[in-house]
C-alpha cells in the first residue's frame, strides 16, 4: 500500500519543490496542513474527509499538534496557537506569539504545557495552558523515569514475555 500524501486527498496545490505542512494528532485521528495558499484544513483520517478549512495570515511552514488537541502553526514571523480545532472551526486564535525572528521549527513539550519554538537566534518557550496532559499513564513510557526504572521495566517486559510463552503448566 501506497504511502498517505497530503495530495491525495486535495489538501493543497503545490508548486514544485515546495511542500506543505502536515501535523498528526497523536491519536492518528486527524491530520492537519497548510500550504502556500494561506488555508489550513484539518481532515479526519478514518474517513479521509476535509473536516475545516481556515485561511491564515500567512501561508504557514510549521504545524503541530498538542497532547490535547491544541494546534500550533508559524505564519510568517508569528507563531499561532489554535484550541479545539477538532470539535469548531476557531473564529480566532487561543494565543499568538512573535519570536524575535522568523520560526524554523515548532514542537510541544509532552506532558508540559510548553511549546518550543525554533529560531535564527535560538529558541523560545512559550507557555500555552492546556497543551500538555496533566497525569502520567502508568501504562505508558514514563518520560522522567531514571536508568535504573527503565531497567527494571524491560526485566519486568521480558518476565511477562516468558510467563505468556509458556502458557498454562
Amino acid at each position: 500500500m501506497e504511502p498517505l500524501r497530503a495530495g491525495a486527498i486535495g489538501a493543497h496545490p503545490l508548486p514544485p519543490r515546495r511542500r506543505a505542512a502536515l501535523a498528526v494528532d497523536a491519536s492518528g485521528t486527524y491530520m492537519a496542513s497548510a500550504g502556500l495558499d494561506r488555508k489550513l484544513r484539518l481532515f479526519d483520517l478514518r474517513t479521509y474527509k476535509a473536516l475545516h478549512e481556515l485561511v491564515l495570515p500567512l501561508g504557514a511552514a510549521h504545524l503541530d499538534f498538542s497532547q490535547r488537541g491544541l494546534l500550533a502553526a508559524s505564519c510568517g514571523d508569528v507563531v499561532q496557537v489554535y484550541k479545539d480545532v477538532a470539535k469548531e472551526l476557531p473564529t480566532q486564535p487561543y494565543l499568538c506569539h512573535r519570536p524575535p525572528q522568523p520560526p524554523s521549527a515548532l514542537r510541544f513539550c509532552p506532558f508540559e504545557d510548553v511549546l518550543g519554538v525554533g529560531h535564527a537566534q535560538g529558541f523560545s518557550s512559550i507557555l500555552v495552558p492546556g497543551a500538555g496532559e496533566a497525569n502520567l499513564d502508568a501504562l505508558e513510557n514514563n518520560p522522567y523515569r531514571s536508568r535504573r526504572q527503565r531497567q527494571e521495566w524491560e526485566v519486568k517486559a521480558l518476565l511477562e514475555k516468558v510467563t505468556m510463552g509458556r502458557g498454562a503448566p
